[in-house]
């Protein structure tokens, strides 16, 4: 069942419609991220297969999620060696994945001064928050050489005046979560690990773009 069919039955009517609404306003921040990062990956990507991380040499030995899907992304960062590529992995939303592995961050920075003005004549927006959680994802994706980043993720939170939570998570695709827009309830329930703490970044508007200002400029441009 897809979210959108999800939300229509748990959600009042009210909150199903802004949420709703939401997506449709939102939708082009998600594809203008993922033109983006498309277009900013910095190597070739070659294809993709599945692993197990413990014979990554740079994961080996690190604690990581058990039960969890993971591959290997395989550019031309890796030398003259032909990889072994799953063909059958080269697909839409792998691609989704790839370009977004460890982009959350730079994701946040660039919409989070950015969403208060997109929102700001929504009679039921109040305020945007910045997340970092530690997640239960879906997938991981990993590469030859590249030190294992734990699965720390950071995403942005609508608030409400009708007392909900909506996240925005332009780059879940990384972790397998395959949409933009979620409920906060359903978000953290499924994909969060809730026996950690909220973290919050105390930034305003204006630093965040200030301390990202060329990636920020860059985004623009491309939309």
């Amino acid at each position: 069942m897809s979210n959108q069919e999800l939300y229509k039955h748990e959600l009042p009517a009210g909150e199903h419609e802004y949420f709703e609404k939401c997506r449709r306003d939102l939708k082009w921040v998600a594809q203008l991220w993922l033109h983006f990062c498309s277009q900013n990956v910095g190597f070739d990507i070659k294809g993709y297969s599945r692993c197990d991380p413990q014979d990554v040499p740079s994961v080996r030995g690190c604690r990581v999620p058990q039960d969890v899907l993971y591959y290997l992304i395989h550019g031309n960062f890796e030398g003259s060696d032909e990889p072994d590529i799953d063909p059958r992995l080269d697909c839409r939303e792998m691609s989704k994945s790839a370009i977004t592995h460890l982009r959350c961050h730079a994701g946040c920075y660039a919409f989070y001064a950015v969403l208060p003005k997109i929102l700001k004549h929504d009679d039921n927006f109040e305020k945007v928050e910045w997340e970092l959680r530690d997640m239960r994802p879906r997938m991981v994706l990993l590469m030859v050489g590249e030190h294992y980043s734990p699965c720390t993720h950071e995403f942005l939170v609508i608030y409400t005046k009708l007392g909900s939570k909506i996240v925005l998570d332009i780059s879940s695709w990384q972790f397998g979560f395959g949409d933009y827009i979620f409920t906060y309830e359903d978000y953290e329930t499924r994909f969060v690990k809730t026996d950690t703490k909220h973290h919050y970044y105390a930034f305003s508007c204006q630093q965040a773009i200030e301390q990202n200002q060329h990636s920020h400029d860059q985004i623009i441009e491309q939309g």
